[in-house]
């Protein structure tokens, strides 16, 4: 069973908690868009050479996913 907890005041910049729910996020994000890709909701890019491409670039900060076209899912 989920339980979820209510908010009284969001996370705020310089707060020492931030870089490790920062870490935990990207950790998670990465986990689910790799289970995407695995069970084929979304598709890797593939280069000329018909190599895949990384599915996802996590850092600091930024995200970047490369998926390749979408079609009939």
């Amino acid at each position: 069973m989920i339980e979820y907890f209510n908010c009284g005041r969001g996370v705020r910049q310089r707060d020492p908690s931030s870089p490790l729910l920062l870490c935990l996020v990207k950790k998670v994000l990465g986990k689910e868009i790799s289970q995407l890709v695995s069970y084929y909701k979304i598709l890797p890019m593939i280069d000329h050479k018909g190599k895949n491409f990384s599915t996802h670039v996590l850092y600091d900060d930024n995200i970047i996913v490369f998926i390749g076209p979408i079609g009939n899912l």
